[in-house]
């Protein structure tokens, strides 16, 4: 780091660079509702009253059903990736 400093390259004081900030928190719910809009696009609410979109999933994924069980974790910006059924993570976002 100190090459870096030298060469006008220096890292933003963050965890997620030095490994001393808080793990990332995930949120573990239950799927109530769920609507396909298009065919790799999904909405669907949690138990928790908050309402999901995932644009662009794979076909690899299984389509969310009601009762599945769901994992949250933040992604960059606004996104999350979002596990259903422990299947693997897909990016999302909050839009209710």
């Amino acid at each position: 780091s100190t090459r870096r400093g030298l060469f006008g390259f220096s890292l933003p004081k963050i965890g997620l660079f030095s490994g001393d900030g808080e793990p990332m928190a995930t949120l573990e719910s239950e799927i109530t509702s769920v609507r396909r809009i298009r065919s790799d696009a999904y909405v669907f609410a949690i138990a928790e009253g908050s309402v999901w979109q995932i644009n662009n999933a794979p076909m690899r994924l299984r389509p969310p059903r009601v009762g599945d069980k769901v994992e949250f974790k933040r992604a960059a910006m606004t996104s999350y990736f979002i596990r259903i059924g422990g299947q693997t993570g897909v990016k999302g976002n909050r839009i209710e």
